[in-house]
């Protein structure tokens, strides 16, 4: 995976986690935020939580696997406990505490969803633009360009 595909999927993770009103001042949050993006490269992952994932994770933070799952399992529980934490899928309250696992599944979907979707509009755009590439000059791909992220300068 080249870094600046690295760097997208990070900032949509992070995007995405906030979303679920975790705090991202505790460790949890991030190994939470890196066990997406383990899960994200290797979707088969997230079903071998104990013996490769937190393994995995606690090798890269140089901690123990036991710590990363607890300190997973505490960002969850406490945000839940306060009647905060939404789901990432349905952006609704959880009745019931979500398993670690199972919210890491839930994010890793919503990433792949959001980064499959980003990459379709990048590749009509490019087509468009090639197909129109003969007519337009440079300033109206420009334009093109600025319209598609929504920018006005």
């Amino acid at each position: 995976m080249t870094n600046e595909l690295e760097v997208i999927i990070e900032d949509e993770i992070s995007s995405l986690l906030i979303s679920t009103n975790l705090p991202a001042n505790n460790m949890g949050y991030t190994y939470l935020k890196y066990a997406v993006m383990l899960a994200y490269k290797n979707p088969g992952a997230i079903h071998k939580l104990t013996s490769e994932l937190y393994p995995t994770i606690a090798e890269h933070f140089k901690t123990s696997a036991k710590r990363v799952e607890r300190d997973i399992r505490y960002i969850i529980t406490t945000t839940f406990d306060t009647q905060r934490l939404k789901n990432p899928t349905t952006n609704t309250i959880f009745d019931i505490r979500p398993k670690n696992g199972f919210f890491i599944s839930l994010c890793e979907t919503v990433i792949s969803k959001n980064i499959r979707s980003k990459h379709l509009m990048y590749s009509k755009a490019v087509k468009t633009i090639e197909a129109n590439n003969k007519n337009n000059s440079l300033e109206k791909q420009l334009n093109f360009y600025k319209r598609l992220n929504g920018s006005d300068e």
